[in-house]
């Protein structure tokens, strides 16, 4: 796959979520290793969409790809310890809350 080819792709699945249409991110998302996608906000955008079409451990597992990418980010934290409620893994949902107070102590998300 070339970078042209990679760039249509990442610009259909977020053209696609800004339409809500999330069985067709999910589509192209697939053409693609979630390792190779570079932007965590499209990781994001691909664990969103699963989590509306019902996918959540998908999603999760999507998003910590991102989250382990940058672990300081506060809304990834914040969205794993909500997909970790999703999926009744209280451990992983309190372990990522905590991880999210740290980052962002101020923030009442």
């Amino acid at each position: 796959m070339d970078r042209q080819e990679y760039r249509e792709i990442i610009s259909e699945i977020k053209n696609s979520y800004k339409n809500k249409d999330y069985e067709r991110v999910i589509m192209f998302a697939q053409e693609l290793p979630l390792k190779k996608i570079k932007e965590n906000n499209v990781l994001e955008i691909v664990a969103a969409a699963y989590d509306q079409v019902g996918k959540t451990s998908l999603a999760r597992n999507t998003l910590e790809l991102a989250y382990r990418r940058m672990p300081n980010g506060k809304q990834t934290a914040y969205k794993m310890a909500m997909l970790s409620l999703k999926l009744d893994d209280i451990e992983s949902a309190v372990r990522y809350y905590e991880e999210f107070c740290k980052i962002a102590p101020n923030d009442n998300q």
